[in-house]
């Protein structure tokens, strides 16, 4: 075929030409947008963003209805997945956030303030020996004060129960640090201060506890009038059993912002006296203290007649105390205002 046959059909051929090569680059060339997807992940993508934006266009309609409390994560939940916040709804939620935030802020600062005594310092100098000398002078009054008032038994004939400076015996009894080898460090000071302004704390609402107890009926000893003073319970030990690990003690959000060192408390007394001390120890509340558990216990059976002319049945009551610190709580706050975030 001739030249002059083939022109003819030379817009066929081009056209079949190129079709031909059309099919080529889509069989061994595949299509993409710029960010090199495929045009079915093109189309995924924008059935996505279609359905995205008609589900906005849905909650955007719809008012919300009821209380929604904002303490309640369901509420919360309920409330931003079901509806859509537009501009309009800022006028009414933002003085109930104002509100809220400054709510929260106060109970921040008054946690904080409950929590100041536990660092209220017990020396002026940072010198080891005049902080451990000041410390130990402070700690004696606080159990002279609980002799006097008949809050802590002692032997008056035992020297080492006499001696409230150097006895480590009868300072552990209160929960006291005695130096033995060394000078406690400054590192240390810190946790002794707190410990020692809990049972600053404790003492005096055992003082102010004391209860008399009414004579039983039933039974006539002629020491009836003893029950007529008031007696406060004695402290019988006190042992400290976690300090500075707020993982061991608190969980959850809460040890994000406080501590909480833990103390037993081995109280003896008449039972109205000891109902009388826990009920003072819960009214504590600087520092914010919680009696996590209790065990009030008659002594051991001293055998026939052990009991013979007694006007009251001694009792020992142990108290397991949470002394919750929350020195932390304010920092937290600052960090969470700085950082741009709504408290939780």
């Amino acid at each position: 075929m001739d030249a002059k046959q083939i022109k003819p059909y030379t817009f066929w051929i081009v056209c079949g030409s190129i079709v031909v090569i059309e099919l080529g680059l889509l069989a061994f060339w595949p299509i993409a947008d710029d960010g090199g997807r495929s045009p079915e992940e093109v189309k995924s993508a924008l059935d996505s963003d279609y359905k995205k934006l008609d589900d906005l266009h849905k909650r955007a309609g719809s008012s919300p209805t009821g209380v929604f409390d904002a303490e309640n994560p369901d509420d919360i939940k309920r409330l931003t997945n079901n509806y859509l916040l537009t501009p309009k709804w800022k006028g009414v939620l933002q003085p109930h956030v104002d509100k809220y935030n400054q709510q929260l802020s106060a109970i921040r600062k008054d946690l904080g303030k409950r929590s100041t005594i536990l660092r209220e310092p017990v020396a002026d100098s940072g010198d080891l020996f005049a902080w451990y000398n000041a410390y130990v002078g402070k700690t004696k009054e606080v159990m002279i004060a609980l002799r006097n008032g008949k809050a802590l038994i002692i032997d008056e004939m035992k020297k080492e129960d006499a001696d409230f400076e150097n006895s480590a015996s009868i300072r552990t009894q209160v929960g006291f640090y005695t130096k033995v080898e060394r000078t406690p460090e400054a590192t240390e000071h810190p946790g002794l201060t707190a410990r020692f302004r809990i049972m600053q704390k404790i003492s005096e609402a055992l003082l102010a506890s004391g209860s008399n107890s009414l004579p039983n009926p039933a039974v006539k000893t002629g020491r009836e009038a003893e029950l007529e003073e008031k007696r406060p319970a004695s402290i019988k030990g006190a042992e400290w059993k976690r300090s500075g690990d707020p993982s061991k003690v608190l969980n959850g959000p809460i040890a994000e912002i406080a501590d909480a060192p833990e103390l037993t408390l081995t109280l003896t007394g008449t039972t109205s006296a000891l109902v009388a001390a826990e009920a003072a120890i819960e009214a504590i509340s600087e520092p914010v203290m919680i009696v996590a558990g209790g065990k009030l216990e008659a002594r051991p059976h001293p055998g026939v007649g052990g009991r013979k002319g007694l006007i009251d049945e001694p009792m020992t009551l142990t108290l397991t105390l949470a002394v919750i610190d929350f020195h932390r709580i304010q920092t937290t706050a600052a960090t969470e205002a700085v950082a741009g975030g709504t408290p939780k």
